[in-house]
């Protein structure tokens, strides 16, 4: 029962972080639940915050990228197009931007819902849930752990970093809820971190 304790107190000194978040209107109709534990907890608040996200939409940004077309479009790199032989083929290298919902913020919530989704220490209905609405993020690209770090980087440097969805995703991850373990995922108490 202390280690409980000491686990559940962990969770919500994490969400202290993040109190100021809750307090907008998606939140503010929420009624009293019962809670087994923290993680339950974090999985309601991650699925529900999610939830929103998909009602009001995704977040989209620019995203530049380039191609080898035969349309020109957008800024055409033409010392590219000489030296890798493209002009050959009657095409050329052009770099454009689009306007994508395939950003930093939205790799990061996928990567979450589906490690929730394969997780076991969450309750049944939230795994489906979880898998349910990462369907939805189907124009996302998926990222794995290795690119958490660059993600997260990006980021704060935007300034992007202080949106809910983002916050309790670092709290999920870097509260060492998730390990990886040859690609399976496992939950890790918190006091591992202690």
């Amino acid at each position: 029962m202390k280690d409980r304790n000491i686990r559940i107190q962990n969770i919500f000194y994490m969400l202290a972080f993040v109190y100021d978040k809750l307090n907008y209107a998606g939140f503010q109709k929420l009624g009293t639940e019962d809670f087994e534990d923290g993680y339950d907890l974090l999985g309601k608040l991650f699925l529900h915050a999610c939830k929103l996200q998909l009602i009001r939409g995704f977040p989209h940004d620019y995203r530049g990228y380039t191609e080898k077309t035969a349309y020109p479009h957008g800024q055409i790199q033409m010392t590219d197009s000489i030296t890798q032989g493209a002009l050959i083929d009657h095409q050329v290298i052009v770099q454009d931007d689009s306007f994508s919902a395939n950003i930093p913020q939205n790799q990061l919530v996928k990567m979450v819902l589906s490690r929730i989704a394969h997780s076991k220490s969450f309750p049944h209905d939230q795994r489906l849930l979880a898998k349910k609405m990462w369907r939805n993020f189907w124009p996302v690209k998926n990222i794995n752990s290795n690119d958490y770090s660059s993600v997260k980087r990006y980021l704060h440097r935007m300034g992007q970093d202080g949106s809910l969805l983002v916050l309790l995703s670092e709290i999920l991850i870097e509260g060492k809820i998730f390990a990886t373990n040859n690609e399976n995922y496992k939950m890790v108490n918190f006091e591992d971190q202690l």
